[in-house]
């Protein structure tokens, strides 16, 4: 039962490290299911039935964990629920065989992208929109990228990305949507 699995996969956790909650209740466990009738501006991929590309966790937070846990209790019906993983090394490979390879990581490094914070995980939920401000590769095999809410933070920005991050970001895409 959906009980049980959830005291192990927190006994699992908690011989890994210290598990911190999402939500301003302390939940350490987090369903996924879809929500009727979303209202807000940035949804997280646990409140709706829709695909999530490839994408780290906790992008939204200023350092996010390094590790997350994910259990399944019940395999989609919609013929959906195939989990797709890529390693950063992977990742990495491929982007550097591209012609602009070494630039692209170079700007993935160095350019602020902004992220909006989903609103389920702001500060204030009925607030303003949240942003966090990072590259999207924070040394070596640090990742962070989303690319609904960079999407969406990239709609909201005062001033353009530099040509070198939109171009980094664009030769990004290729490769998770190629690989």
């Amino acid at each position: 039962n959906a009980a049980d699995a959830s005291a192990f996969l927190l006994d699992l956790a908690n011989q890994l490290g210290s598990p911190i909650s999402h939500d301003e209740n302390g939940s350490l466990i987090w369903d996924i299911r879809a929500k009727e009738n979303l209202t807000h501006s940035v949804p997280t991929f646990s409140e709706h039935a829709d695909e999530a590309f490839l994408h780290t966790d906790s992008q939204y937070r200023d350092q996010p964990e390094n590790l997350f846990a994910l259990l399944c209790l019940r395999p989609a019906t919609c013929g959906g629920g195939l989990s797709l993983l890529m390693t950063y090394s992977d990742l990495m490979a491929e982007l550097l065989a591209q012609s602009d390879g070494a630039d692209h990581k170079a700007a993935l490094e160095e350019v602020e992208f902004p992220f909006a914070v989903p609103t389920a995980f702001k500060t204030d939920p009925e607030g303003p929109d949240e942003f966090v401000y990072s590259p999207i590769l924070e040394g070596e095999q640090h990742l962070r990228f989303r690319l609904d809410t960079l999407e969406s933070g990239l709609r909201t920005l005062d001033k353009p990305l530099p040509d070198r991050g939109v171009r980094a970001l664009e030769a990004m895409k290729s490769v998770l949507n190629t690989s």
